[in-house]
C-alpha cells in the first residue's frame, strides 16, 4: 500500500508511479543485505540513505522482521521506515561544534607554548640590535664586520618574529569562547585584517588579497 504520507516523506512526485516492490525504494543490494541478515538473526536494524525525487538524499532508520503464515513459512518482510534526516543533521552539527571546540583548545595550547620562546627570541634580537646600533659603521670587505648588513638582517628577523607574534594573538583570540552578554560592535575592517594577517602565507602564494571596507 502506498498512501499519501508515503508519497509525501519520500517526496514522490504524483504523476510517477509508486515503488511496488522495496527495492524499487531502497536498492537491490540494501534489500539482499536486509534479506540475509533477517535470515541470519530473524531481524534487521539500521540507517540508510533513500534518494527523494528531489535527487537530495534523506536518512531512514529502518526496522525490519519476517512475515510468516501459519505454517511458519517466510511470505514476506515487514519494513518500518522512519525519516531522521532533521536529526542526522543536528547530529552532525553538534559534531562539527565539539570539532570546532576542540580545535580552539588546541590553538589556545599552541599560541600559549610558543608565546614562552617567542618572548626570549624577541628579548635577544632587541639586545642585539641595541649592540649593533652602538657599533661604527665599518667598511671592511670582510662580509662578517659589514654593520649595515648586520641591522638588515636584524630588521628582517624582527619583522618575521612580529609576524609570528600577530599570528599567535590571532589565534589567542579565534580560541576565546564567545559571551553573548558582553557582545559589543566590532570593527569589521580590524577582523578581517585579523583573519588576514592568520592567512596571509597561504594567500601570498596563490592571490593577491585586496581587502576593500568602507
Amino acid at each position: 500500500d502506498w498512501t499519501a504520507k508515503a508519497q509525501a516523506t519520500f517526496k514522490r512526485r504524483n504523476s510517477g508511479p509508486p515503488p511496488s516492490r522495496l527495492h524499487e525504494l531502497i536498492g537491490g543490494d540494501r534489500v539482499t543485505e536486509i534479506q540475509r541478515a533477517i535470515s541470519d538473526r530473524g531481524h534487521w536494524t539500521g540507517e540508510i540513505p533513500i534518494i527523494l525525487s528531489d535527487e537530495a538524499e534523506g536518512m531512514f532508520e529502518v526496522a525490519t522482521a519476517p512475515l510468516k503464515d501459519d505454517q511458519g513459512w517466510v511470505v514476506g518482510y515487514i519494513a518500518a521506515l522512519r525519516d531522521v534526516t532533521a536529526r542526522k543533521a543536528l547530529q552532525n552539527q553538534l559534531i562539527l561544534a565539539d570539532k570546532l571546540a576542540a580545535i580552539g583548545c588546541i590553538a589556545a595550547g599552541v599560541a600559549h607554548e610558543i608565546n614562552n620562546p617567542l618572548a626570549v627570541v624577541t628579548g635577544g634580537l632587541e639586545w642585539i640590535s641595541d649592540r649593533v646600533n652602538g657599533l661604527q659603521p665599518c667598511s671592511s670587505a670582510d662580509p662578517a664586520l659589514d654593520t649595515g648588513a648586520l641591522r638588515e638582517v636584524l630588521a628582517e628577523m624582527k619583522d618575521g618574529v612580529a609576524r609570528i607574534a600577530a599570528i599567535v594573538a590571532g589565534m589567542k583570540n579565534a580560541s576565546q569562547k564567545d559571551d553573548p552578554s558582553t557582545a559589543t560592535p566590532v570593527s569589521l575592517r580590524r577582523a578581517i585584517e585579523g583573519a588576514a594577517r592568520i592567512l596571509a602565507n597561504e594567500i601570498r602564494h596563490s592571490a593577491q588579497l585586496v581587502i576593500d571596507v568602507p
